[in-house]
């Protein structure tokens, strides 16, 4: 089957949930003998590289640079039409005649799409032999943006939230079927569909290589994977409290502040030594301007996020607005770490409080929770084990995939290879 993906990232570099989701979409349908084409979009200084990649992954690709300029422009024409600012910030005349072009050469026998908000690429048309890997209820997002907001950025959010809102409802009602990452996730669309609308719906979650993601092996010194330059960010002793993410997402953005000026204080009025170690591409000013503060070290970009998870006492998701399943949480469980998480990231992996991780809300009892892991030192690796094994039994990547491979399959005519 010629298949055509449509995300809005390419699948390089893969260093959020959904460039690493498309990656082993991509991979499982190869390893079925699927002809697979991608057309995505990355930033101007990573697109030729992101070229190269996404074509050694699949059969062909075209990715597409997003010019801040068209970006701004198409958002703001959006606004004016009564459609999403995402959907603008992802389509415009250029991209749209590329996309045209796209689909006239492969001629797909099936389209999948990532995310709402490029869905609108697919025309009504087509929607009955395509596939929307949705993932994230993206509106309700917005309205946690609204809920948390002030000024005129509260509107905005809002409105984006209700227009997305109708993008998602639209979208489910028209695509073959639709795919989200958590059971929570597909229950909040429920109650504004209908039966038909809602049969096509399935809840199928990230997952993560339990191989890669790991613990160190005895008796090693996991600072000796980093490269030399990297080597400086884990250089002295002292508890490190590891986050990781793409730091100029607006989620994680609030998470390091938060965390940092919040809930850090607080941790190290009993441990002076402990260090908050945010480690993640793209920060933007205000997460580097944490730099400055006693015991906060900012990376940047990093080759490999393993060696920071297990040279870390303890893996932090501060996390106050979240949507889905957070793959850092999933990576810094597989590496057997103990973490202490926000509800909204702890219910996306289906973890127990106090035995996968410890769940905490507010600054004062995330900040206990975190002492009381590098006071217990042995609770807190068992605590890690467990959630290592958590992981291993419900977020393997290929039974995951192969449930995503079926459900298509279900819903457009295909018998599984």
């Amino acid at each position: 089957m010629k298949i055509l993906l449509i995300a809005n990232r390419a699948p390089w570099p893969p260093i959020n949930g959904a460039t690493i989701r498309h990656y082993h979409i991509i991979r499982a349908l190869k390893a079925r003998g699927d002809e697979v084409h991608v057309f995505g979009f990355a930033e101007a200084d990573e697109r030729e590289r992101a070229q190269a990649e996404s074509a050694l992954m699949a059969d062909s690709a075209l990715i597409e640079t997003l010019d801040p300029i068209e970006r701004w422009l198409g958002a703001g024409l959006s606004l004016l039409a009564g459609e999403p600012l995402s959907v603008g910030w992802f389509r415009n005349r250029r991209l749209a005649r590329r996309w045209q072009a796209c689909l006239a050469a492969v001629r797909p026998d099936l389209i999948v799409a990532h995310s709402s908000n490029v869905a609108p690429y697919v025309p009504a048309a087509l929607r009955d032999r395509a596939y929307l890997d949705m993932t994230d209820v993206d509106s309700e997002k917005f309205a946690q943006y609204a809920r948390a907001g002030r000024g005129p950025g509260r509107w905005i959010h809002a409105l984006e939230a209700r227009r997305l809102r109708q993008l998602e409802l639209d979208a489910v009602a028209g695509f073959a079927g639709t795919c989200l990452v958590t059971e929570r996730e597909m229950q909040s669309l429920l109650p504004d569909l209908d039966a038909a609308a809602r049969a096509r719906l399935v809840a199928i979650p990230n997952g993560v290589d339990t191989t890669l993601f790991c613990p160190a092996a005895p008796d090693t010194d996991p600072r000796d994977a980093l490269p030399d330059a990297e080597r400086e960010h884990l250089a002295g002793e002292g508890p490190n409290l590891v986050f990781t993410g793409v730091m100029n997402y607006p989620p994680n953005v609030d998470a390091a502040i938060w965390f940092a000026h919040e809930v850090l204080p607080r941790v190290r009025q009993r441990h002076p030594a402990a260090r908050f170690i945010v480690v993640g591409a793209r920060p933007d000013a205000r997460v580097r301007a944490l730099a400055a503060l006693d015991g906060v070290r900012v990376t940047g970009f990093v080759a490999r996020s393993v060696p920071y998870f297990q040279a870390a006492s303890v893996g932090v998701l501060p996390l106050r607005i979240a949507r889905g399943i957070q793959n850092k949480a999933l990576e810094a469980m597989a590496c057997a770490l103990p973490c202490v998480a926000t509800r909204t990231v702890a219910d996306g992996v289906s973890a127990e409080d106090g035995r996968h991780l410890r769940m905490a809300d507010e600054a004062e009892s995330f900040a206990a929770a975190v002492c009381e892991l590098l006071d217990g030192p042995e609770a807190a690796r068992a605590m890690g084990r467990r959630a290592r094994a958590h992981v291993e039994q419900h977020f393997g990547w290929a039974p995951l995939m192969q449930r995503l491979l079926d459900d298509i399959d279900a819903r457009l005519g295909r018998k599984a290879a």
